[in-house]
């Protein structure tokens, strides 16, 4: 009998010490597992997705412009000494149990846990340990860090930081994420970001129509002349259907602004109507009366303009696809530099807007939303572009103006 108790004992404390080597394992976890635990073993998320910091300051060359280097070159270094800028920095929301609030979540590869306390200590912040884990509190939000993983937890209301850090790396030693969440964390993109919204709908009402189990993916991305933000949808045919959405053979609204030279400057299709939207007020007719106010809200621009119906004679086309519009269930352009350049007010500037091309939008038949806003200068990143021209502007009084305005 002894020997069984001396058995089952010995047993006993090899899977204590099994399972406690397991746990010290966990809290070792390096940062790509920490957060791909945390998103997966956190059970109240209804948002994730990661901002790759990175490629932003190379396709911008944020770092050689002027104003960047003038207020935030020092901190971005300070940054750069404490953080891997080169990793990407994750997002997460999650609700509360009644899905009333909502609290965030940063998540950053931290280079040396002890060397970025005594960093933020000297710019005042007061750190408590508990468990390995650093923390210090402000008022909206707790900086918390463990290993080589830093969270910031912007909590609402009133909170208890101690509690709301344990809980939040506990999340990070839990099972990893894999499958269609893995994909997601994996997904390419400056910008990416999933969406649940069934968690949501507590905050927004306008999403209680949604079907239950709708979820959403954004991603944002800067190119070679151009700006693309685009959104999936999982169950576009149940939202179809419970909206009574239906393609028209012909597009129910179909309208173009002309300048005075009859240049199409806007144009829009709606090739879609809805039982739902119908049932709110929002039909043909509403939307139509709409676009005849546009040129109302173009007052003051210089020459004449003209709001006329879109034929397909017309050939407008898309500016991505070189596509004739029509066959999606919206799409709408616009002339960017044309528009500016009948605002006598932005007269002054045009060495700095001019560069801007055309802005689309279109949402297809699958339920893909996708904007683009393009730029002339194709060789070049579309941020580049855009940085450059407001480096310009602020370096040549726009600073002076916009103070003065103040």
């Amino acid at each position: 009998m002894l020997k069984k108790i001396s058995f089952f004992a010995l047993a006993a404390l090899l899977f204590v010490g099994c399972s406690s080597e397991e746990e010290k394992e966990k809290e070792k976890r390096n940062f790509k597992d920490s957060v791909y635990a945390f998103v997966n073993s956190h059970p109240d998320i209804v948002g994730y997705g990661k901002v790759d910091v990175n490629a932003v300051m190379d396709e911008s060359n944020m770092e050689q412009n002027s104003l960047f280097q003038m207020f935030a070159a020092p901190t971005y270094e300070v940054i750069k000494s404490l953080v891997d800028v080169k990793a990407p920095v994750y997002i997460a929301t999650a609700t509360s149990e009644n899905h009333s609030d909502l609290t965030m979540y940063m998540m950053f590869k931290l280079k040396n846990q002890k060397k970025m306390v005594e960093e933020l200590k000297e710019m005042g912040y007061e750190f408590k340990d508990h468990n390995g884990i650093s923390y210090a509190e402000d008022e909206d939000y707790v900086i918390s860090a463990r290993n080589e993983t830093v969270i910031i937890i912007a909590a609402p209301g009133d909170y208890d930081g101690k509690s709301l850090v344990s809980q939040a790396f506990k999340y990070t030693e839990g099972k990893l994420a894999k499958g269609k969440m893995k994909k997601r964390l994996e997904a390419k993109g400056d910008f990416v970001m999933h969406m649940n919204l069934d968690g949501l709908k507590a905050n927004d009402p306008s999403l209680r129509s949604l079907p239950d189990g709708t979820e959403v993916d954004f991603a944002l991305n800067f190119e070679e002349g151009k700006m693309i933000f685009e959104t999936n949808t999982n169950n576009f045919a149940d939202i179809e259907q419970q909206m009574g959405m239906e393609m028209t053979d012909d597009p129910i609204i179909s309208k173009k602004i002309t300048d005075e030279e009859g240049n199409v400057i806007m144009a829009m299709q709606l090739s879609m109507e809805s039982k739902l939207l119908n049932m709110m007020g929002i039909d043909a007719e509403e939307m139509s009366n709409t676009m005849n106010m546009m040129p109302l809200a173009m007052d003051g621009i210089e020459g004449s303009i003209e709001l006329s119906d879109l034929t397909p004679t017309d050939n407008v086309v898309m500016p991505e696809t070189g596509k004739a519009m029509g066959g999606q269930y919206m799409e709408m352009m616009i002339d960017l530099d044309a528009v500016m350049a009948m605002q006598p007010e932005m007269n002054e500037y045009e060495e700095y807007w001019s560069k801007l091309d055309y802005a689309s939008m279109s949402i297809n038949k699958d339920g893909t939303m996708r904007i683009v806003v393009t730029t002339d200068e194709e060789g070049q990143n579309f941020l580049a572009t855009v940085f450059e021209a407001v480096d310009a502007f602020m370096n040549n009084g726009g600073l002076m103006q916009i103070m003065a305005m103040q």
